[in-house]
């Protein structure tokens, strides 16, 4: 949200491309877009707590945890968790490691 200083980050990335570096590469580009380019303070990404190649990559890319919420997502007739990480600026200028 542009009055909040803060943005949102999601992904998807087929199966046939997983394990290849790609999503890192696009979170890196995404990352410096939104800070050097939006001005952005913050960036934050909902994750299901189930899906650990997800939350490895924003861990190893020093995104930080910062909640936990229940059944805060109904998706395919049910309720789901979901996990809260966030990338603030002027924590750590090297947002993406390589």
């Amino acid at each position: 949200m542009k009055e909040h200083y803060r943005g949102e980050i999601g992904y998807l990335l087929h199966t046939d491309f997983q394990g290849k570096g790609m999503m890192t590469e696009a979170l890196k580009a995404s990352i410096d877009y939104g800070f050097d380019h939006l001005k952005l303070h913050s960036i934050e990404a909902h994750v299901s707590p189930l899906n650990q190649p997800s939350l490895n990559i924003l861990e190893r890319n020093h995104f930080v945890r910062e909640g936990y919420f229940k059944d805060d997502f109904f998706a395919k007739g049910r309720f789901h968790d979901s996990v809260v990480y966030s990338l603030i600026s002027s924590v750590d200028k090297n947002w993406v490691r390589d």
